[in-house]
């Protein structure tokens, strides 16, 4: 059991989170956005909290790292 850590184009994102709910649905993530920069954010739960999160952005931009937890 271990820190899974995936980056993200943008464009992937949404794919991405779709994905990991159906495989991991119970699984807890972060996912995190333009780590290091000004206005970096975190987002945390579970992929399909996130991803209606995500949903309501008006563009998805930014460099993404998915960490997901240990199973």
């Amino acid at each position: 059991d271990y820190t899974t850590v995936a980056f993200e184009a943008p464009h992937r994102l949404e794919e991405a989170l779709r994905q990991t709910a159906q495989v991991l649905a119970n699984r807890r993530l972060a996912v995190c956005r333009n780590l290091t920069k000004p206005g970096e954010s975190v987002l945390r739960g579970l992929a399909q909290e996130i991803l209606e999160k995500v949903a309501t952005w008006p563009t998805v931009s930014g460099e993404f790292t998915i960490v997901i937890a240990p199973g």
